[in-house]
């Protein structure tokens, strides 16, 4: 689904999944990780998956003792650098509630990433990318 008249538009979305303790995946609404964020959380995503937070004109001191240690900039990092944080600490926000005992406890969350070219309604499963952290 799009907004009217955007058919001719591509769209990236993202698809949040964990991996349980029982090795089921299933799939999690971010929404329901991060209330305070709400319509907010993929914009978040998004630009975490576009290194955005290194790009700022007075970025983080940790995001500038990242990009001294690598490449000096934000071009030369692989899309998602800092994905895996973002990962963890929705991770950790989702087992507080699921004990390690429980079957629902994660032992890694994902995020995949897809786009849809536009154009038509057909095609919106081309995959792009993923990001996984173990918890």
């Amino acid at each position: 689904m799009t907004r009217g008249g955007e058919l001719g538009k591509d769209y990236t979305y993202f698809v949040l999944r964990g991996e349980t303790a029982s090795g089921d995946v299933i799939d999690l609404p971010a929404v329901t990780l991060t209330d305070a964020l709400r319509s907010r959380t993929w914009g978040l995503v998004a630009a975490t998956a576009n290194n955005d937070s290194l790009k700022l004109r007075s970025p983080h001191p940790k995001n500038v003792a990242l990009l001294n240690a690598t490449t000096g900039n934000a071009e030369g990092l692989p899309d998602g650098v800092l994905m895996k944080e973002l990962l963890r600490s929705w991770g950790e926000i989702f087992n507080e509630s699921h004990p390690p005992s429980s079957p629902d406890h994660l032992r890694a969350l994902r995020i995949d990433c897809y786009r849809w070219p536009g154009g038509q309604y057909s095609n919106y499963y081309e995959f792009v990318q993923s990001w996984r952290a173990e918890l």
